[in-house]
């Protein structure tokens, strides 16, 4: 497993209504992308502030993503500002450990 770990502005004020419904297509869409096990979508504190887990299956599929032209919209869209993108591996006997209620990495 590889983790994704997104974070984001939006440049102008929205509400989480309107977040939400801007988002319902990308939302379609990536539950299509090969290799997504799971995203999580995130909201900050701080006005505007959002972002998401996602959880992959290896690196490929993560690396595959970001290649993507999915991606590269979210990249180039002009809404989106202060976007991060980080990726790690997912350490298997330290999470194997510590999944009490959902388990992510069998054994």
């Amino acid at each position: 497993m590889h983790v994704q770990v997104v974070t984001y502005r939006m440049a102008e004020d929205v509400s989480d209504d309107e977040f939400i419904d801007a988002n319902r297509e990308f939302a379609e869409a990536m539950a299509a992308v090969p290799g997504l096990l799971s995203k999580v979508w995130l909201k900050g504190d701080e006005a505007n502030a959002y972002g998401g887990l996602y959880l992959w299956e290896d690196r490929a599929a993560c690396q595959s993503f970001l290649s993507s032209d999915l991606w590269a919209e979210v990249v180039n869209d002009p809404s989106v500002v202060e976007l991060t993108s980080e990726d790690f591996a997912v350490m298997d006997g330290l999470t194997r450990s510590t999944q009490p209620r959902m388990q992510l990495i069998s054994n």
